[in-house]
Formats: C-alpha cells, sequence, structure tokens
C-alpha cells in the first residue's frame, strides 16, 4: 500500500520512511522527527549538495542563525552515530 520509496533496503540496513523507523543487523531505531525530516531531505536531494541555509530553512523552518545552524550541525553528525 506504500510506494516503493516508503522503505529502502540496503545489504546490512532497511529504512522505513513512513514509521521513521532504521533496523540495521537486525537492531531497529525510531528516528525523532526531526531526524525522519532530515533523512527524508537527504533521501530527495541525493546526489546534491546541501548547504546548512538549505537544511535550517527546508527542514527546521528557519533563516539560518549561528544558534539554530548549530542544531543542523549536530543533528546530522548524530547519523553517523546511530
Amino acid at each position: 500500500t506504500g510506494s516503493a520509496t516508503d522503505v529502502l533496503e540496503f545489504p546490512h540496513c532497511v529504512v522505513d520512511l513512513v514509521r521513521g523507523r532504521i533496523t540495521a543487523d537486525g537492531h531497529a531505531t525510531t528516528l525523532s522527527t526531526v531526524e525522519l525530516q532530515l533523512l527524508q531531505y537527504f533521501v530527495r536531494t541525493a546526489g546534491q549538495s546541501v548547504s546548512r541555509y538549505q537544511l535550517l530553512e527546508e527542514v527546521w523552518g528557519y533563516d539560518s542563525s549561528v544558534v539554530i545552524s548549530r542544531a543542523a550541525d549536530k543533528r546530522s553528525a548524530a547519523y553517523g552515530e546511530k
């Protein structure tokens, strides 16, 4: 009932973009709302360079500022930890 892009499958990882779940090597992790929005944005813009300003505007709905821009950096870096 979902589209083919609702679930992305990789060799050791499955990403459910609707439920906001990532399963890697049998371990499931649920993403926060912002993490899911960020991941969906990265999927939509795959292969493109994305600036911090674009992330702030498209995912958070903010104009860039020093305080808010660090939130984008931190959240993006969190994907490497999950």
